[in-house]
């Protein structure tokens, strides 16, 4: 049975794309699994897009190849995530909605739906 639904508003988003290679798996590693493991995922590198409804706000992705890739993916999104902090914290005069934007909400906003239960 569904008791109501809510929406979240989301001023940003990112989007994230790794590419990786497939090489054997250290066996010996492995040998007390129930599933032996016979290839392994080795990232080799990422792209990373920051997205908005505003404009302004939004960046060319980030492309990154090379060593320490995950250190880099969170170093990244650790950067992003500061940027973002500081783009919300700036505090500005909202506009008076017009009747549209009242009754539908802001204009291609991201909305994300969950379902309460």
């Amino acid at each position: 049975m569904r008791v109501g639904m809510c929406h979240f508003f989301l001023p940003f988003y990112l989007v994230a794309d790794f590419r990786a290679f497939l090489t054997e798996a250290d066996s010996d590693e492995d040998a007390d699994k129930n599933s032996p493991v016979t290839n392994e995922h080795n990232v080799c590198g990422f792209a990373c897009y920051r997205l908005s409804q505003y404009s302004e706000h939004q960046k060319e992705p980030f492309v990154y190849s090379g060593p320490n890739v995950m250190d880099k993916f969170y170093d990244h999104t650790v950067t992003e995530r500061n940027k973002i902090r500081d783009i919300l914290n700036d505090k500005k005069p909202m506009d008076d909605l017009d009747d549209d934007q009242n009754s539908t909400g802001p204009p291609n906003a991201i909305i994300v739906t969950r379902h309460l239960q």
